[in-house]
């Protein structure tokens, strides 16, 4: 039993992808900047970026299609890297598509051109990423989601332990976002796929993600899980009140906390039990205090990301 628990532990904390003091400069500007990322066997990892922030050129960097400045990048636990990057499936940028050829064809022409002998892939990836009604339609006369999921596919043959994807799910309608999410779920949940997706479509992936990095000016700010997001994000309350210190009076005394925020002469922001606003509804009510309003206030990944790099305005 012992032994099944250190091969758990040892399976869950598996780096697929490392970086060391990885930097990119170009000429005069620095596109990335010392940048220590760790993915984890078995993530969904969410690198978070606005356009321009360097995403893509880690991207790169990792995938071997730059040399960095300076810095490493380790791939499956120091594995020499051109054999760890066939273990990688990748798609960054504008992915080539045959537009004239079907489904079908696409996918056997890169089976053919990654020297795969397995004839089989084809129909399996097919299947697999839910093309199967759409494999004799010209890859031209696709929905963007559609295109997406060929473009997946094709990412996927030859059996990759680790996809990446840079900002994959962009121009995608609301369905179309709801399907790559349960094809990258379902593909890291039954098949052990760790994901890399990079994106700034915030709210997307925090529905889906299982670690995030956030990175800004070539910088990476910070990396989190999504336990660690959900625990900085719990709800605080906003209560309005028509006495402002008689209600600290009471919250202070009645809830044994200091925890709370004056947001203005007749707001508290309150950081504890805000799960439960009808309770702090009641006390405040029973000591005569008039409640104006009372909401919760919940910190999503968004908010999150605009609080730690200090951004002002909409990604």
């Amino acid at each position: 039993m012992i032994i099944l628990s250190w091969e758990v532990l040892i399976i869950n904390t598996y780096s697929i992808l490392k970086t060391s003091m990885l930097s990119k400069v170009y000429k005069k500007k620095v596109a990335v900047n010392r940048i220590n990322i760790d993915v984890r066997r078995g993530d969904i990892y969410g690198f978070i970026g606005r356009n321009g922030a360097g995403k893509t050129t880690l991207i790169r960097m990792i995938l071997g299609v730059i040399c960095p400045t300076e810095g490493r990048v380790e791939l499956f636990g120091g594995e020499n890297p051109d054999t760890a990057r066939k273990k990688i499936g990748s798609s960054v940028e504008n992915p080539c598509l045959y537009m004239w050829m079907n489904v079908e064809q696409n996918l056997e022409a890169h089976r053919i051109l990654l020297g795969i002998k397995d004839k089989s892939v084809v129909d399996s990836l097919i299947k697999r990423v839910g093309l199967d009604v759409a494999r004799k339609k010209k890859a031209g006369n696709l929905s963007l989601g559609m295109k997406q999921r060929l473009v997946i596919a094709l990412s996927l043959i030859g059996n990759p332990e680790f996809l990446i994807l840079d900002e994959p799910i962009n121009g995608l309608d609301p369905s179309g976002i709801k399907e790559f999410r349960d094809l990258i779920k379902n593909l890291n949940q039954k098949y052990g796929v760790t994901v890399f997706i990079s994106s700034h479509l915030l709210s997307e992936l925090s529905k889906f993600a299982t670690r995030y990095g956030i990175m800004e000016d070539g910088k990476l700010i910070e990396e989190f899980s999504s336990t660690e997001l959900n625990e900085r994000s719990e709800p605080s309350l906003l209560i309005k009140v028509d006495n402002i210190k008689r209600s600290i009076e009471i919250i202070e005394k009645d809830l044994g906390t200091k925890n709370y925020k004056i947001r203005d002469d007749s707001t508290i922001e309150l950081f504890e039990n805000g799960e439960k606003p009808g309770e702090i509804n009641r006390l405040l009510s029973s000591n005569g205090i008039i409640v104006e309003a009372i909401s919760k206030n919940q910190v999503d990944l968004e908010s999150y990301f605009l609080k730690i790099a200090g951004v002002n305005k909409d990604l």
